[in-house]
């Protein structure tokens, strides 16, 4: 039992540490390098020189490094003090009542007949200009800190710097938490020793086997490594000394069960610095029975857990504590450095644990016969989470909502692997659902998908069984997403008909909409719309918003691809209307963005770009990964036609990082599609070919033959530039019976433009009457081969892109026109007449034509035209 030091103890003149001299100095340096502390030295000094601080507590959990950091900054500061510096090791004081004879010997303090300890230092220490280190003063805090309180209180020139697992929580204290060492975050492609914790590691690594080196082969798992122990310093030695016998692959393997791996530290370091157990284990002991209880029950949180989270926990029957004695309990945790607190996004603080110690509370939990009724607890708050969310996730505070389930959804995660480990389907099938708006704009399908296959090959979901339907309804999208079309079609009609059966008609209209998005995906134009109309109708019915707004979005995009521009811009203002009715943050950005369509379709560009920015900060605050890539290459088809390739380049490879991201098949497409267009505009046809079949394999796997047919499309654009222009004339009537036999339009201005275009090209270039020939050859064509010999056309592009002089190969087939009737010393308004477009038009292809020749006047163009044969 810790006891008050005795103010009336004279001092024993008996060494109470055997071995322990007394000197005006932290002793001998270490044997071994501080890695990455610099920093954090140079705070703590900062720190101790200010005039307010005369006490400073380094806080941090167990083997963060607090003493090899103390000792550097006493060397450091050695010589800024008139009386020097003092370390008292207090680890090996196991009795509350030496601790002041320990500080006294140290200091060099004398005992004066029958004058108590703490007068008898306070009067010593009275007039030096010192700094006392007290180190590890964790396990006698309750019975010591008021006195040191009271000693710095008494003596105006002493600095007092302490090193403790737990705060000392007196008057004066200031207090600096030892950060962990920065580590990799998992799976970083680029690891080195920039990273002060893989530093670390290689130095100790070293130490234990000469020959071992950061290589290309090791990296990786150094890093993901590094990362797992959460940038621990002991933990990193100890994991690096066992590179000895293990590899870094083998040592990140182990990691699942760190604490027996994590031991035989170096035989010179304290006992409980040889393991991470007994590490973790010397703050556990010092806490109190409902201490280590709430701290084992804490334990099986993921990734962190709110105030409410913890009460939650304690409010489950039969437990004993109620909501302010966890918040007290909880706040000595902290105070004891093993749960970490910061203030989330929200402004609600969030706590966690480091892995290493929640490892070592799991143990615990499981060693006290708990972990199912925690574990059962646990899944008690998730599933109230859940039935929450579905509601929040929908509705005006849709933004909090997802970053909430955001940052729970480790927790999450873990709380649906329990449940079907425990065989609670039902309960799994349901958390599932609930979630499924945010899986859908997160990104996290790909995530869920295998468990969700493994739950509905469950024998208790053979049936027709309402959580099979509920299990269906949530994994449509994740088939979608990753291309299996009729899979998710299947799903989403089996769906629809248990669900229909049970009466859950909201869970229906849903089915029924991943049908329709299904049936659009397969150009199934018909199918699509009669699924829309119903789900619309069964949403309005009860309720569904989501439902109502993106049936109608749907039917929009239906009706723009058939040419019905007047329909399709009243059905997406319809899908606005309810979004905003009821403030659904993602169905409102989705219905602005389609709105931008249909403006930039008529050509009003200005009002394209401002809808598609308005729909990105919505996208953006929600951090909606589904609809960005979308709305990323909408701004990119902006800034082409503006002629800043430069941006449209940037926004393309945003929409082609995030969808290669989440997975998102569709997006992956069309994003590679559009990289291929801006690379035959920039005239690298070699560049378009490589991302247009990168296109067309996604397009395949999703499914789209409307997709293929606009990779032919730029296909033939390339065709042209590299002047094979019968192969072009066979894309474009491929492309074009393609979107006739689906029944989609172009119905783009700039789509409707470059067609045109395309086809006087070739026109122009074979005659009508070769013409014809190639163009019905590619119509007949089936969509499966013209797609094989554009692909098969590849190689030739490179060869071919050799006839066009230098710069003009940069130049769109208008361009090229336009270059001509200059070089014919046409006006910019003949040109328009020529060539039946605006003045306004013939004018900026004129300035693309010398913007792009990086020629600054007309006559230097007609000059280009001339030299190279163009005119």
């Amino acid at each position: 039992m810790v006891r008050t030091p005795s103010a009336k103890q004279p001092i024993s003149l008996t060494p109470v540490l055997p071995g322990q001299r007394s000197s005006s100095g932290p002793g001998r340096r270490p044997l071994t390098e501080l890695v990455g502390r610099e920093e954090v030295l140079e705070r703590i000094c900062e720190i101790l020189d200010a005039d307010n601080v005369r006490l400073l507590t380094l806080t941090g959990p167990g083997g963060i490094g607090k003493t090899r950091i103390a000792l550097e900054v006493a060397f450091r500061l050695e010589s800024d003090y008139a009386h020097g510096v003092w370390f008292v090791p207090l680890a090996p004081v196991l009795d509350a009542e030496h601790v002041l004879p320990a500080v006294a010997q140290v200091v060099g303090t004398r005992a004066m007949g029958d004058v108590p300890v703490a007068d008898a230092l306070a009067s010593a220490l009275r007039e030096r200009h010192m700094l006392l280190v007290l180190d590890n003063f964790e396990h006698v805090v309750d019975a010591a800190a008021p006195w040191l309180a009271g000693l710095v209180a008494g003596c105006p020139r002493l600095t007092v710097l302490v090193t403790s697992r737990a705060a000392l929580n007196v008057s004066g204290e200031r207090r600096y938490s030892i950060p962990p060492l920065s580590a990799p975050a998992q799976g970083s492609v680029s690891v080195s020793t920039d990273s002060a914790a893989v530093r670390l590691f290689v130095t100790r690594a070293v130490a234990a086997r000469h020959d071992f080196g950061l290589d290309a082969s090791n990296a990786g798992a150094i890093g993901d490594i590094c990362h797992q122990l959460d940038g621990i310093p002991l933990a990193i030695e100890l994991a690096a000394a066992r590179i000895n016998v293990l590899s870094p692959k083998d040592i990140l393997g182990r990691l699942p069960d760190r604490l027996a791996l994590l031991a035989d530290g170096d035989r010179d370091l304290p006992s409980r610095h040889q393991t991470m157990r007994g590490c973790i284990a010397w703050s556990h002991d010092l806490l109190s029975e409902p201490e280590q209880w709430l701290f084992r029950r804490l334990s099986v949180f993921v990734g962190g857990f709110t105030l409410d989270a913890a009460e939650s926990i304690g409010r489950e029957p039969g437990l004993r504590s109620t909501n302010g004695e966890i918040v007290d309990v909880l706040a000595s945790l902290v105070d004891h450095s093993l749960i970490r607190h910061e203030a989330s996004g929200s402004g609600e603080p969030r706590f966690w644990m480091l892995e290493t110690i929640r490892q070592f509370g799991l143990e615990r939990l499981a060693v006290h016969g708990e972990e199912d009724q925690a574990r059962d607890a646990h899944a008690a708050w998730c599933l109230r989470l859940g039935e929450n969310a579905e509601i929040g996730l929908e509705g005006g505070e849709q933004v909090r909502w997802f970053n909430r389930i955001q940052a729970e959804h480790p927790n999450i995660h873990s709380v649906f692997i329990w449940l079907f480990g425990q065989e609670r389907i039902e309960d799994a099938a349901d958390l599932g659902l609930r979630l499924i708006c945010f899986r859908m704009l997160r990104g996290g399908n790909r995530e869920f998908r295998p468990y969700q296959e493994a739950m509905l090959a469950h024998s208790r979901l053979a049936g027709p069984v309402l959580a099979r339907g509920k299990a269906l309804v949530a994994m449509a999208p994740v088939l979608l997403g990753v291309g299996d079309t009729q899979a998710s079609l299947v799903a989403s009609r089996e769906a629809a008909s248990i669900l229909r059966n049970h009466g859950e008609r909201g869970y229906e209209s849903m089915a029924l909409g991943s049908m329709g998005i299904a049936l659009l995906a397969s150009d199934d134009l018909a199918g699509a719309t009669a699924m829309f109309e119903e789900s619309i109708a069964l949403g309005r019915e009860e309720s569904v918003v989501r439902s109502v707004s993106a049936g109608l979005g749907s039917l929009g995009i239906i009706a723009w691809i058939q040419g019905r521009m007047d329909d399709a811009l009243e059905l997406q203002e319809q899908a606005l209307r309810v979004a905003r009715d009821g403030q659904n943050t993602s169905l409102i950005s989705e219905a602005i963005g389609h709105i931008g369509d249909m403006a930039f379709g008529r050509g009003d560009y200005d009002q394209a770009e401002s809808l598609f920015r308005e729909s990105m900060i919505l996208i953006t605050a929600l951090g909606n990964k589904r609809d960005m890539p979308y709305t990323s290459l909408s701004l990119a088809k902006i800034a082409r036609i503006r002629g800043d390739y430069a941006t449209a380049r940037g926004h393309i490879n945003d929409a082609l990082t995030v969808a290669r991201e989440v997975g998102d098949l569709e997006e992956i497409a069309q994003a590679s599609m559009a990289s291929g267009r801006l690379a035959s505009m920039l005239g690298q046809p070699v560049d378009a070919v490589r991302a247009l079949r990168q296109s067309i394999a996604a397009f395949e796997e999703w499914g789209s033959e409307s997709g293929l047919a606009g990779c032919l499309d730029v296909y033939a654009t390339v065709a042209i530039r590299t002047r094979d222009v019968t192969s072009a004339a066979r894309m474009i009537g491929a492309a074009d019976a393609a979107r006739a036999r689906i029944g989609i339009a172009r119905t783009e201005g700039p789509q409707q433009r470059e067609h045109l275009e395309r086809m006087s090209a070739v026109r122009s270039a074979l005659g009508e009457a070769a013409f014809l020939v190639a163009y019905d050859a590619g119509r007949t064509m089936a969509l499966d081969q013209a797609v094989a010999d554009a692909l098969a056309f590849e190689p030739s592009v490179a060869a071919r892109n050799q006839d066009l002089p230098g710069a003009a190969v940069t130049l769109s087939p208008r361009e090229l026109e336009v270059l001509r009737l200059m070089a014919d010393g046409l006006t910019n308004r003949e040109i328009s007449a020529a060539l039946c477009i605006s003045n306004r038009t013939a004018t900026s292809h004129a300035s693309n034509v010398l913007g792009k020749l990086g020629l600054d006047s007309r006559t230097a163009a007609v000059a280009f035209a001339i030299r190279n044969g163009l005119a």
